[in-house]
């Protein structure tokens, strides 16, 4: 249930499109599948005059519909005619109608829902007619595996700014995307599969637009974050991409794999069968398909895609997954969190369940060790020990309370934020990081963004530092435009926020280009790789500079990545031992005792 409040919550981030009205000149580019008819236009960024060609809407698969819906995507055949790219194509059906009327009404969402949508849309810096080559970044974006969409995430900002080519593609989501029955009629990672041939489009044919087919860099945020690293994972995209940059999700998280049972209870739900799924399930309305029923669709280990559990790709040794292994090993990767990513999860979900009007409530002792700690162990710990996870709710108790102050709300409220945020992004980010090092293939880099800025969308006033989403209006480059109209308000961002932004662009196009965020494009940051020895990371402080650290909180990643694991498995065995000694016959003649 977490996740579709989660991720419907915070969709509020999304970045307005609306820009400066422009004069736009039309402008074809010859490609190997037709031609292609965008536009060109001036737009002003951080007060300066940039040329921006776009390419919108252009599919790079067939529709899903029909016989095609739930398997993998088809390839697009050529174009007979000139392919008209200046209008943003049609947005994939999300998980549910819910979901589907906030991005319509809430954010402003114009293009409509169908099954013919996996396309994808193109912003070259500069005059794409006669520009020098650039390096190119795919955006995959984010909202739980069940709900988003690649129209509200403009890309002019970050293209025209840091001289690179940005792409920005639409994935199958929920049922669509990621249903898996245990029969083998759907194969499951509908939308992993998307996402790999709309790289693999990007690859074949970016050159056409001035592209560097052979320096891309794919990075997204949240479920995008997993899903970029869920395709470093896939060794058939090698040579497709060099760099990941993964921002506030890993495929450790146990939000991010699912197993096939989801998708068995909801093909019973929609009145099929195993024997008549196949035809049952694609002769119906896809939005009929859409559920009021909350179904956590989300990537399965499939041995296709995900030739086994991203633990065993990493940190195994098997050979089934040593092609997916290595090839893991040699992209160079950004990964990284926010200071308070959890916040929307945790605000909302507890301002609905106290049945509260206002986001600025108390949490005190007792809510905390009698209903959140509880609610946190059941939704994120896989275990039906009752005996188990009481132990577990006391050692987070003891964990996360502050002993010397235990009764302050303020220092509880924020705990219980840290406890979401370290269980549903900080530990998955270190484990990722440490198993990236140790196979010391690619270079490593690690963040932590912390900064206190004043244009947060309808956040509590006693939040300090970033949430989920906070960084991607600075790295998509909208802070950089003047009077930024979103969501039924004017944003005027702060000296110090527009310079923010400045910086990680940089350092986000950097790594694009070099592999280093360092380079070539010189800022006032320091950021030093992240080893198995030094382990330093970049982080900030709230007042917007930025810091190294040298250990990334270690004590609580020890205790959600070790110690931990380490409890469930010895519970495992003490039930395992138990059932066995239960099963085991009682000699005749012999006492049972105790």
């Amino acid at each position: 249930m977490w996740r579709k409040q989660f991720f419907l919550l915070v969709l509020g981030i999304f970045l307005s499109s609306s820009l400066c009205i422009a004069v736009r000149t039309s402008v074809t580019v010859q490609t190997k599948v037709g031609s292609i008819k965008g536009y060109q236009e001036n737009v002003y960024i951080d007060g300066k005059e940039k040329t921006i060609s776009k390419f919108l809407g252009i599919p790079f698969a067939e529709s899903t519909a029909g016989v095609n819906r739930f398997q993998k995507p088809v390839p697009k055949a050529k174009f007979t005619n000139t392919f008209d790219a200046r209008e943003v194509g049609n947005t994939c059906y999300q998980s549910t109608p819910e979901m589907a009327e906030v991005l319509e009404n809430t954010y402003g969402l114009k293009t409509g829902f169908s099954d013919d949508c996996l396309s994808l849309n193109i912003y070259v810096p500069g005059d794409v007619t006669t520009g020098s080559p650039k390096s190119v970044m795919i955006w995959i974006y984010g909202g739980g595996f069940l709900t988003g969409a690649s129209a509200p995430y403009e890309a002019t900002g970050l293209s025209a700014f840091g001289d690179v080519i940005v792409v920005t593609v639409n994935y199958r989501l929920g049922m669509f995307g990621f249903l898996r029955d245990s029969d083998g009629h759907f194969p499951g990672n509908q939308g992993l599969w998307d996402q790999q041939l709309a790289i693999k489009w990007v690859h074949d044919h970016i050159e056409s637009f001035h592209g560097l087919k052979t320096n891309i860099t794919i990075f997204g945020q949240s479920a995008g974050s997993a899903s970029v690293l869920f395709q470093a994972m896939y060794p058939g995209n090698r040579g497709l991409f060099q760099r990941v940059i993964a921002e506030s999700g890993t495929p450790f998280g146990y939000w991010a794999v699912v197993n096939e049972s989801i998708s068995d209870q909801y093909i019973a739900d929609q009145g099929c069968t195993s024997l008549n799924s196949n035809s049952c399930l694609q002769s119906m309305d896809s939005r009929d398909l859409m559920s009021n029923t909350t179904y956590d669709f989300a990537p399965v280990v499939d041995h296709d895609f995900l030739i086994s559990s991203p633990s065993e790709i990493i940190f195994g040794n098997s050979s089934r997954t040593s092609m997916a292994r290595e090839f893991f090993a040699t992209v160079d990767i950004i990964v990284g969190a926010n200071s308070r990513d959890a916040m929307p999860y945790f605000t909302y979900l507890w301002q609905a369940e106290l049945g509260l009007k206002e986001m600025n409530f108390t949490v005190d002792k007792v809510l905390f060790k009698d209903q959140i700690i509880p609610s946190i162990v059941n939704e994120t710990i896989d275990t039906n020990d009752e005996e188990t996870k009481h132990l577990l709710e006391e050692l987070l108790y003891f964990t996360y309370t502050d002993w010397s102050n235990p009764n302050d709300t303020d220092v509880i409220r924020r705990n219980a934020i840290d406890i979401y945020s370290e269980v549903l992004f900080y530990a998955g980010t270190i484990r990722l990081v440490e198993g990236h090092v140790v196979l010391s293939r690619g270079r490593t880099y690690m963040y932590e963004f912390g900064f206190d800025i004043e244009n947060h969308i309808d956040i509590p006033p006693w939040i300090k530092g970033w949430t989920h989403s906070d960084e991607l209006a600075f790295i998509l480059g909208g802070v950089l435009f003047d009077n930024r109209y979103m969501f039924g308000k004017t944003v005027n961002y702060t000296i110090e926020e527009k310079q923010i932004s400045r910086t990680l662009m940089t350092l986000w196009t950097n790594f694009a280009k070099t592999g280093q965020p360092n380079l070539p494009t010189p800022t006032s940051v320091r950021w030093p790789e992240f080893t198995a020895t030094s382990r330093e990371y970049l982080k900030t402080s709230q007042s917007a500079t930025y810091e190294i650290g040298q250990q990334f909180h270690p004590h609580r990643m020890w205790l959600w990545n070790e110690y931990i694991p380490s409890i469930l498995s010895l519970s495992q065995i003490s039930r395992q031992h138990v059932e066995a000694k239960r099963s085991t016959p009682i000699p005749v003649g012999e006492k049972l005792v105790g």
